[in-house]
């Protein structure tokens, strides 16, 4: 007989090039959960409502820890996902603001940190102004100081490389940063 796995990790991809993903993410504006009180973002909630009815499945048979992550909008699932089922610890990258004061309220019996790295500009977004808040201990992780160069090589990439704010958002970057 199989002995059942030590833990299970549940991943939510982040952004594709897909048309549905980018309606997610720009889905702005609040769906309440709870008497108008618990609001998410549209667009995120959207997104896990169609994936939920198999994952909730899954999440159902096993019979071990289950510890969720995510990238960027796969953070946001994962936050939503550990509303509606509570994991052992959530570990997400780069997440956007997910819901209102009440949602982040509403998760204070969940472990969640929040890697953000340096200056990703996903990560305040949608607006504060607007009601959105973030949920988690955040653990920033910052770019180490450049050493200054007069290589020509050095200049044109600096010169061709994205925005610091976009570049910060790569996961090859929260790979990078991390393993230092």
């Amino acid at each position: 007989m199989a002995r059942p796995p030590a833990f299970a990790v549940l991943v939510f991809r982040g952004t594709e090039q897909r048309v549905k993903d980018f309606i997610a993410d720009l889905h702005v504006g609040f769906d309440t959960l709870v008497q108008e009180t618990v609001a998410v973002h549209k667009g995120f909630k959207g997104a896990l409502d169609s994936v939920w009815q198999e994952v909730d499945a899954a999440l159902f048979r096993l019979k071990c820890p289950v510890f969720y992550t995510g990238h960027s909008l796969g953070a946001a699932l994962a936050t939503l996902a550990a509303a509606r089922r509570k994991p052992q610890a959530v570990y997400t990258f780069g997440s956007p603001l997910v819901g209102n004061e009440a949602f982040v309220a509403s998760l204070g019996d969940v472990s969640i940190y929040r890697v953000v790295d340096d200056r990703d500009a996903v990560t305040v977004l949608p607006p504060q102004i607007l009601g959105f808040r973030h949920v988690g201990d955040l653990k920033r992780l910052i770019e180490p100081a450049m050493e200054f160069s007069f290589s020509p090589l050095g200049w044109l990439r600096r010169l061709f490389a994205p925005p610091k704010l976009l570049a910060d958002h790569a996961p090859i970057n929260y790979v990078d940063r991390i393993g230092e």
